[in-house]
């Protein structure tokens, strides 16, 4: 649909909406009809969304890549579809583990033990997904690009440095979401 995107997997991560509503306006026109029934009354109603209100929103937003933390310098990016996509998929492999904490069936130190692995697993995962948002870390007149330098500084980093970063992380893709519609 878009021959200059090669590489759909490789596309920024937080492009993807933007996408997928371009080519829905290029394909069938600038306006959704939705149907939803209204809770309690159960009445069907439709409605009408101008996707090009929603394409404007996504397009006027402007990812900003740096940040100072603890008197750092912090480049980041957004993950790209297929790190986004594979975390997503590991995430949910793992949070189905927490389903076994209500099954009765389970002995309690099996649960225990399960639940302790998925969630350090849960933890190397969320640690990984931002270790590959930090491009460069600026200190005083340095710039660290090597990948492992910038991953074992990560992982040996105090609180407020990886909260610093994950914070920029969510604040910048938060612009690139859709917002639920009443």
């Amino acid at each position: 649909c878009i021959p200059n995107i090669k590489n759909a997997w490789m596309m920024p991560s937080i492009d993807l909406d933007a996408v997928l509503v371009g080519i829905r306006v290029a394909t069938y026109g600038e306006e959704l009809t939705l149907t939803t029934k209204i809770p309690g009354a159960g009445i069907e109603k439709d409605y009408t969304v101008d996707l090009r209100q929603l394409l404007n929103k996504l397009l006027s937003n402007k990812f900003d890549s740096e940040s100072m933390i603890n008197g750092l310098g912090v480049t980041i990016r957004p993950l790209t579809y297929k790190e986004f996509t594979e975390s997503s998929l590991k995430t949910f492999e793992e949070q189905r583990i927490f389903n076994l904490v209500n099954d009765d069936t389970v002995p309690d130190s099996e649960k225990m033990s399960k639940f302790n692995e998925s969630f350090s697993k849960l933890t190397a995962l969320t640690i990984d997904m931002l270790c590959k948002s930090v491009v460069s870390i600026r200190v005083e007149d340095k710039n660290v690009t090597n990948r492992g330098h910038i991953d074992e500084f990560i992982k040996n980093s105090d609180k407020t440095f990886y909260t610093g970063v994950k914070e920029h992380l969510e604040t910048q893709r938060s612009q690139f979401e859709l917002e639920p519609m009443t």
